[in-house]
């Protein structure tokens, strides 16, 4: 289990490094120059030039390359060019944000998308179960971008039941605080959760029901053991080792639904000072980003397979 672990985790390592130097060269042969968008209108030539010098951008490119994964390794992120503070800070006020929307939505994910998955499964041919098949699938369908601005058009702008976004207030303590959190974070949630729990019932109800027809499965039943133990204690195990594949490929895709969904609700996440960092080509700031999207991306990822590994020895063997 140790070489698995080790092997997987430079894999990860390699994996990340790939991605932050794409992105790197990506960023800086994209057009436009950061420093115009610095510059004063009536800066002299001089001073561009010193403004672009005091960030390194005068460099070749591979030397700015080697500058930057440096000072990476060495634990420094930069300053932004746009905002004037350590990236550190930035994303340590913005990660925190961001890791509570989409905990909060994987929380929503398995919960109820197991919930149904076993519900379907359990009860098949049903008028409820193919409503809830469908109703599951038009669910996965809904970019959510636009399930966001119709509930907050309808919630936050109509009824005036919800903010429309940002934080809560921090002046408020107690009861008043959990209040207003909730208020806060209950149609991002609901935007980014939505969709997964279509994803979780669908994909976890099929592995179900390919369990129910193992031999196994009616050799049980041949044996005259209840249903309800059957299901519990012999289909319901196998049938959650898809829930460890899903933990991990649902990380990239909440990330992915995160931009979207802080940029419409005004969350400040990782998201969201991402998508800024890009449209004001603030290099720093969006290989940071980047590079703490690909770590989590890739943790997710390495503790799926690790949980999977640990469920089935023979992915162990094999790799």
């Amino acid at each position: 289990m140790g070489v698995f672990i080790l092997r997987r985790a430079f894999a990860s390592l390699l994996l990340v490094w790939g991605v932050v130097t794409v992105t790197f060269f990506l960023a800086h042969l994209a057009p436009g120059d950061p420093v115009e968008l610095l510059s004063d209108p009536a800066m002299r030539t001089e001073d561009i030039e010193a403004l672009r010098a005091r960030y390194g951008l005068d460099q070749p490119l591979p030397l700015q390359y080697l500058s930057w994964l440096r000072a990476l390794v060495a634990g420094d992120l930069g300053t932004s060019l746009v905002r004037q503070r350590p990236v550190a800070d930035i994303l340590a006020e913005a990660i925190p944000n961001t890791l509570r929307l989409t905990g909060l939505a994987l929380l929503l994910h398995f919960t109820v998308g197991t919930a149904l998955a076993m519900a379907m499964a359990t009860r098949p041919g049903r008028r409820w179960t193919v409503a809830s098949d469908s109703v599951s699938l038009v669910l996965y369908s809904l970019p959510a971008f636009w399930l966001g601005l119709m509930l907050q058009f309808v919630f936050a702008y109509q009824l005036r039941w919800l903010p429309s976004g940002g934080l809560p207030p921090a002046d408020l303590g107690g009861a008043a605080a959990l209040w207003a959190e909730l208020r806060h974070l209950a149609m991002p949630v609901f935007v980014l959760g939505l969709s997964g729990v279509a994803s979780v019932a669908r994909t976890l109800r099929a592995s179900i029901v390919q369990v129910l027809t193992e031999d196994y499965i009616r050799t049980a039943r041949a044996k005259g053991l209840p249903a309800r133990l059957i299901f519990w204690k012999h289909a319901l195990r196998p049938a959650s080792a898809t829930l460890i594949t899903m933990l991990g490929l649902g990380l990239p895709f909440l990330l992915g639904g995160a931009v979207a969904t802080e940029v419409i609700f005004a969350w400040p996440g990782m998201g969201r000072v991402a998508v800024e960092a890009i449209l004001t080509r603030d290099y720093p700031l969006i290989l940071a980003t980047t590079a703490m999207a690909a770590v989590l991306v890739v943790l997710g990822n390495l503790l799926a397979d690790i949980g999977y590994a640990w469920v089935d020895p023979r992915l162990r063997r094999a790799s």
